[in-house]
C-alpha cells in the first residue's frame, strides 16, 4: 500500500518503507518458545534467489524493549550488537513461566556482579521498587534549565487544580527559573537521587521539548539513556510542544521516529497534519497549548514592536547538539546577521519610532543568544531583551505588533488579534537546510504581509504604526478560521487527553498500523537488478504519491 505517513522520515530514505506487517500470536507460538530473532526475506522476482536481512531497532524501540506479554504468553524483548531485535516467548505453562522468572532474575543478578555500565541506578531501582512501582508519577519538563513554556504553565494548572495528583517538574537547581516553580511544591532537581529514581518508575513523561534529550541526568545522552535503562522505564510519553508546528517536521517528530504516546495540537490544519503527515493518527489531539490560557493582552506606557526571529542551524551551532562541531557559516558573515543588523539599524525606522513614540524589543532565539554582541543598537526606542530576566510570554503579550521571520510564535501573538510583519528574506536557504515547506504557506495563510526585504519590512512597521496597530482583512478572518479553541481551557483539556491514557502499555498505545492510505500511483515497474519493484511517484497538487 502507498503511505503518505512515512515520505519524509529519516531523510527519504524510507523510500521502500511503505509496508506494515502483523506477525500473529499463534504463528510466532508455532514457532516454538525460546529466543529468535527477525529477519524480513527479500525474493527476486523471478523466485530463484532471495535474502534474508536482519530487523534492526531504531532508538525508540529501545523503549519497549523489556518483559510483556502477547495474549498470555510472556515475553522478554531485547536489542543485541548491531542492533538486533531478540524475543524470548515463553509457554504460557506453570513450569515454563517459573523458569523464565528465574532467568530473568539471574540475568538482573549477573549485570550488577559485573558492574555494567549505569549499575548503581540500575540497583537503586530494584532498591526502590518495592516503594515507587505502584506510583502514578507524571515527570513534567522542559529544557534542563527553564520553565516557561507549555510545560511550565501546565504544571502551574495541575498544582492548582488538580493538586491530588503526583506531578513533579524537572529543572536544574541553579536555573533561575528554580525560583519561579518551586512555590508550586513537587519540584525535582535536576541529577538528584529522587530524580532520578522518579525518571525510571514514572508512568508519564510529558514535555515541551525532547524529554529524554534534556530531563536525563548529567552525564547522560538520549541515546545511552535507553539503551541503558529502556527495559526498566514504563512512561507513557507526551508531547506539549513548544510551538505550533507549521513547517514540515516529519523527519523529527514522526510517531515512528519520536514514539510519543500523545501529541498536542491547536490548529485544526495542525492536527490533521499531525495525524496524517506524521503517523499520530488519533493519537493527535485538538486541545489547544496549554500557554494559551496565560495569553491576555496587557497594556504598557508606550506601544512596543517585538521583533523576534527563529534561528538556523547552519550558522549556530545548536545546544542539544554539542557534538555536532562548528556551524558551517560563520554568524557574522550570514545573511541573517546581515538582514537583522540593517533593519535594526534603519535611520528610517529610528526616526518612526521616536515620532509615533513607539519602543522596540528585540527578543533572540534560545540558540542565537551566545551571538548578540555583535549587535549595535544607536536608537534609544530599541533594546534587546534579557532572556534572564524577560519572559518570552510576557513580551507576546505586551507587544502591539510582531515582527518574525519563521518562529511559530506568531501564532500566540495572532491568537490574542496583535497584528504580524513576516519577513521571510532567506527563505529558499531556510526551507533547504533547516525545515522543509509544511501545510502553512505565509503567502496564503499568514496573519500579516509577507515582506522580503529590509526596505518593505520597515515600510510595513512604519503603516502598521500609522494605522494604530490594527488588524486588516483579511489576516484577521485567517485566524479565526485557524484556531478550533479561544480562550480559557486548554490546560484542561490537555489533563483530560493525558488522564484518558490511563495505565496503558506504549505498544497498546502506538498505532495499530498505517494511518493514511493513498491512492496507488500509476505503474510500477521491477527494478532490472534488485528484484524489487520500484516505487513510482508523481506530484500532484502540491502532494506526493507513492507506491511500494
Amino acid at each position: 500500500m502507498a503511505r503518505r505517513d512515512l515520505w519524509n522520515t529519516r531523510n527519504n530514505r524510507d523510500l521502500y518503507a511503505g509496508w506494515y506487517a502483523e506477525i500473529p500470536l499463534a504463528d510466532l507460538a508455532s514457532g516454538g518458545f525460546g529466543v529468535g530473532d527477525f529477519r524480513l526475506r527479500v525474493h527476486r522476482v523471478d523466485g530463484v534467489r532471495h535474502r534474508n536481512v536482519v530487523m534492526k531497532a531504531r532508538l525508540p524501540l529501545h523503549r519497549l524493549k523489556g518483559p510483556g506479554r502477547i495474549g498470555r504468553h510472556p515475553y522478554m524483548l531485547t536489542i543485541g550488537g548491531q542492533e538486533a531485535l531478540h524475543l524470548r516467548l515463553v509457554d504460557r505453562g506453570l513450569r515454563a513461566r517459573a523458569k523464565h522468572a528465574l532467568w530473568r532474575t539471574a540475568r538482573e543478578i549477573r549485570i550488577l556482579r559485573t558492574r555494567n555500565p549505569g549499575w548503581r541506578m540500575r540497583l537503586a531501582y530494584w532498591l526502590t521498587y518495592p516503594f515507587l512501582n505502584s506510583r502514578e508519577i507524571w515527570l513534567i519538563g522542559e529544557r534542563s534549565d527553564t520553565a516557561q513554556d507549555n510545560s511550565y504553565h501546565f504544571f502551574k494548572w495541575i498544582r492548582t487544580n488538580r493538586k491530588r495528583r503526583k506531578a513533579y517538574y524537572v529543572i536544574d537547581g541553579k536555573s533561575p527559573d528554580h525560583a519561579k516553580v518551586a512555590p508550586f511544591g513537587r519540584v525535582l532537581k535536576l541529577g538528584s537521587f529522587k530524580h532520578r529514581m522518579y525518571l525510571l518508575h514514572a508512568t508519564k513523561l510529558i514535555g515541551s521539548y525532547d524529554s529524554e534529550s534534556y530531563l536525563v541526568p548529567d552525564g547522560y545522552r538520549k541515546v545511552l539513556f535507553l539503551h541503558r535503562f529502556g527495559e526498566l522505564v514504563k512512561n507513557q510519553r507526551v508531547f506539549l510542544t513548544h510551538g505550533i508546528s507549521y513547517n514540515d517536521v516529519t523527519s523529527g517528530i514522526d510517531q515512528r521516529i519520536t514514539s510519543y504516546d500523545l501529541i498536542v495540537a491547536a490548529g485544526r490544519q495542525e492536527r490533521e497534519y499531525l495525524a496524517l503527515e506524521a503517523g499520530f493518527g488519533d493519537r493527535a489531539v485538538l486541545a489547544g497549548l496549554p500557554r494559551f490560557d496565560a495569553l491576555r493582552r496587557e497594556a504598557t506606557e508606550r506601544p512596543r514592536i517585538l521583533l523576534m526571529p527563529t534561528w538556523r542551524q547552519w550558522i549556530v551551532t545548536a545546544s542539544y547538539k554539542k557534538a555536532a562541531g562548528p556551524a558551517k557559516t560563520a554568524f557574522t558573515q550570514s545573511e541573517y546577521f546581515r538582514f537583522y543588523r540593517s533593519l535594526l539599524s534603519d535611520r528610517r525606522l529610528a526616526e518612526a519610532l521616536e515620532h509615533f513614540g513607539v519602543d522596540l524589543e528585540f527578543f533572540s532565539h534560545y540558540e542565537i543568544r551566545p551571538h548578540l554582541h555583535h549587535f549595535r543598537l544607536d536608537s534609544p526606542a530599541i533594546q534587546v531583551a534579557d532572556p534572564k530576566t524577560r519572559n518570552v510570554q510576557q513580551a507576546m503579550k505586551e507587544c502591539s505588533l510582531m515582527v518574525t521571520d519563521y518562529s511559530s510564535v506568531f501564532f500566540d501573538v495572532a491568537y490574542m488579534g496583535i497584528p504580524l510583519v513576516h519577513v521571510p528574506f532567506d527563505e529558499e536557504d531556510f526551507y533547504g537546510r533547516h525545515y522543509k515547506r509544511g501545510y502553512f504557506n505565509l503567502s496564503e495563510d499568514g496573519f500579516g504581509l509577507v515582506c522580503r526585504t529590509v526596505d518593505t519590512a520597515v515600510a510595513e512597521v512604519i503603516a502598521a504604526m500609522a494605522r494604530k496597530f490594527t488588524v486588516e482583512s483579511p489576516y484577521r478572518e485567517r485566524a479565526e478560521y485557524f484556531f478550533a479553541h479561544r480562550g480559557d481551557g486548554n490546560c484542561e483539556r490537555v489533563y483530560e487527553e493525558i488522564d484518558a491514557l490511563g495505565d496503558a502499555s506504549a505498544v497498546t498505545l502506538g498505532p495499530s498500523g498505517p494511518v493514511a492510505e493513498l491512492l496507488p500511483a500509476p505503474e510500477v515497474a521491477p527494478l532490472a537488478d534488485a528484484g524489487l519493484q520500484a516505487a513510482a511517484h508523481t506530484q500532484e497538487k502540491g502532494r506526493w504519491e507513492r507506491a511500494v
